[in-house]
């Protein structure tokens, strides 16, 4: 789970959760080829994200976490 205080910007804090643990995170919003690469893998694990991609004419982002130390 990921929860933010508010509307996705270019970069943001985001609070996790895994499990048990609950930890804050940097999220942070990809372009050009880091965005292309990692949505390329994701799609390749999850073929319903292309077949979605196909169905809609807005780009999908692909958001990074950075666990914040």
């Amino acid at each position: 789970m990921c929860t933010s205080s508010g509307p996705a910007r270019e970069s943001a804090v985001a609070l996790v959760e895994v499990g048990v643990e609950t930890f804050a995170c940097t999220a942070r919003v990809e372009t050009g080829y880091e965005r292309d690469a990692r949505y390329e893998l994701f799609a390749t694990r999850h073929p319903q994200l292309s077949d979605y991609q196909a169905r809609t004419q807005r780009r999908i982002p692909i958001v990074a976490l950075s666990r914040r130390r």
